[in-house]
């Protein structure tokens, strides 16, 4: 993969490509506090990343479950056609017995 700038827009970043100008952190760094360093850092990539996977998993589940949705929609109403005619065809010879003890 190449390591261009234009390349980095098509791809999550990686540990080890640069996030911004190097020095330049968006908060200063604790002295001693390993913990809130790893918070903070965790809470800036993840700041960044998530906008592109919630995008990548948004293209990549909609037409499945769009597939998924039409398929069961076929299933239901397959499903509610067989009860009604089952329903009617009860309640037809329900009526066409009534009518024949007059």
């Amino acid at each position: 993969m190449s390591r261009t700038k234009g390349a980095r827009s098509s791809r999550l970043p990686l540990l080890t490509d640069e996030i911004g100008p190097a020095g330049k952190s968006s908060a200063p760094i604790p002295s001693g506090d390993e913990a809130e360093l790893t918070r903070r850092i965790l809470a800036d990539v993840l700041k960044r990343i998530e906008p592109t996977l919630e995008q990548r998993i948004h293209k990549a589940l909609v037409p499945a479950l769009t597939r998924v949705g039409q398929a069961l929609l076929i299933q239901l109403r397959a499903e509610l056609a067989a009860r009604l005619r089952n329903a009617i065809a009860r309640a037809v010879a329900e009526e066409l017995s009534r009518h024949r003890k007059r």
